[in-house]
């Protein structure tokens, strides 16, 4: 199997986004800023325990724990990285739900 390089057209990125009761704007403002990267990026968004039934219709892959982990976010993590190693991603990174890229980073 061929290496990606950080040009590579086939270089697969995702972000894993955490989340637990933040405001749909607040999580829409983390999602847009994700997709409008210059570089094409899949979303995995994490509800811990309190989904957010607004970002089904978005274009990310929603996992929803049915009950909060209460460990400030780290079992989400760690299962939204689970998941990105499963689905063969070359690189990934984390993002709070309460937060945002700024563009092109």
């Amino acid at each position: 199997m061929p290496v990606a390089t950080p040009s590579s057209p086939n270089r697969r990125t995702a972000v894993i986004t955490p989340y637990f009761r933040e405001p749909t704007e607040k999580l829409w403002r983390c999602h847009k800023s994700v997709k409008s990267q210059t570089a094409p990026v899949d979303h995995i968004m994490i509800a811990d325990g309190a989904a957010n039934a607004d970002v089904d219709s978005w274009d990310v892959q929603h996992i929803k724990l049915p009950v909060g982990m209460a460990d400030s976010g780290d079992t989400p993590r760690l299962i939204g990285l689970a998941a990105a190693y499963a689905l063969h991603y070359d690189a990934v990174m984390l993002l709070d739900g309460d937060n945002w890229f700024e563009p092109r980073h």
